[in-house]
């Protein structure tokens, strides 16, 4: 057994792939091509809110003595946003588990 082999590639078949790039046209991309915009976001719309108040959060920990009241109002949105996506997968789970037996 070689060491292909041993990795799942299939008797060494991987090892004997090759790429040419003889025929791929090299140089500045063609202008008449528009360039198209991606598919997606790096920060959606609705994040920026909460990029905002983390944002806030980092810089009144940063202070030399933050005030604990500030973080704790910046914070409790999170903390019930996780409470309800808590709630949502115990709900989804005993949906799920009513499904599946009945």
């Amino acid at each position: 057994m070689n060491a292909d082999s041993a990795l799942g590639y299939g008797g060494g078949a991987m090892a004997q792939a090759s790429v040419t790039i003889a025929d791929t046209p090299l140089g500045p991309p063609p202008q008449d091509l528009p360039l198209e915009r991606p598919d997606f976001q790096i920060v959606p719309p609705a994040g920026l809110p909460i990029v905002a108040v983390v944002m806030a959060l980092l810089t009144e920990l940063k202070k030399p003595r933050p005030n604990p009241q500030v973080i704790e109002r910046r914070l409790r949105p999170f903390i019930y946003s996780a409470g309800a996506t808590g709630l949502m997968q115990v709900a989804t789970f005993v949906i799920m588990t009513k499904l599946a037996t009945a």
